[in-house]
């Protein structure tokens, strides 16, 4: 985790008009980054947490390059990002992937898994990926005859669990998170954690997760950014920040959030030695 970071952000900025609220007046702005800077070392788990509204997508967006800022600079791995055209970004579409927030919604529902998953590795020019795909779907935990089905046919777990398949195919260096548990009950979520980090170490990945629950990042997080209002109010190692926040932001986030362990509350050990479910999931837990 030393040298060159892999993505260095410096000074972004991105600034919205809304529409005129008369014909008057210039339409107003809307400030969603102000003067955001960090870096996210090669093989570092890095955290991004903050509410609704504090800037974090649109953070994201801007490391993916699928947003231009109004200022600053996003360099990958040494080469500036931020603002080029989308045929000099082939490179970064390759190396930095994403797990979206609703894995239905980001799954078409017309294709099987089998060629959802192979999708990133048709675009990148892979003739035969069949191979690949049945890889891909065994180290996410699914069943062989998994590529045949709909993501109908799967529980909100198991679809997340094809979208991080997804995310895998092109041997990416970046996995961006973008609240990826959200959406699932609680006691999937700490199934698809603990999964994205032995994925992550496994496959030697850089993580950046995105989160507005403090809890779900310490636990799969090294270092933690706090975004409130389109600023970064806190940034250090997790623990730390969890352990003694130092702004009044952080400090609310950390008494508001629950933690994982309430959903196993009721669960006992010989329940999860059968493979039982918590209350209210879909999933075993494990």
């Amino acid at each position: 985790m030393s040298g060159q970071p892999l993505i260095a952000v410096r000074d972004l900025e991105r600034t919205y008009r809304r529409s005129r609220t008369s014909l008057l007046s210039p339409p107003p702005e809307v400030h969603a980054l102000r003067g955001v800077s960090f870096d996210v070392a090669r093989g570092e788990r890095f955290g991004i947490v903050g509410e609704s509204g504090s800037g974090k997508s649109t953070l994201i967006r801007l490391l993916c390059a699928l947003d231009t800022p109004t200022a600053g600079t996003v360099a990958f791995d040494g080469e500036v990002v931020s603002g080029l055209p989308e045929r000099r970004l082939r490179g970064l579409r390759r190396d930095l992937q994403v797990v979206f927030q609703d894995p239905m919604g980001s799954l078409d529902p017309r294709m099987r898994v089998r060629d959802i998953v192979a999708e990133p590795l048709v675009a990148q020019g892979e003739r035969d990926p069949r191979a690949r795909v049945a890889e891909l779907l065994a180290d996410v935990g699914l069943p062989p005859d998994a590529g045949e089905r709909y993501p109908h046919q799967f529980s909100g777990g198991q679809r997340q669990r094809i979208s991080i398949a997804r995310a895998l195919s092109t041997r990416p260096k970046v996995l961006v998170a973008d609240e990826p548990v959200s959406a699932l009950d609680v006691s999937v979520r700490a199934q698809i954690l603990n999964l994205l980090a032995d994925l992550v170490e496994e496959h030697a990945l850089t993580l950046v997760f995105v989160s507005h629950d403090l809890s779900v990042v310490r636990h799969v997080c090294d270092t933690v950014a706090v975004v409130h209002e389109g600023r970064i109010v806190e940034l250090g190692p997790t623990e730390q920040v969890h352990g003694a926040p130092r702004h009044p932001y952080t400090r609310r986030l950390v008494a508001a959030v629950p933690t994982l362990r309430k959903a196993l509350d009721g669960v006992t050990a010989a329940d999860l030695a059968r493979g039982a479910t918590a209350p209210g999931t879909e999933e075993a837990v494990s």
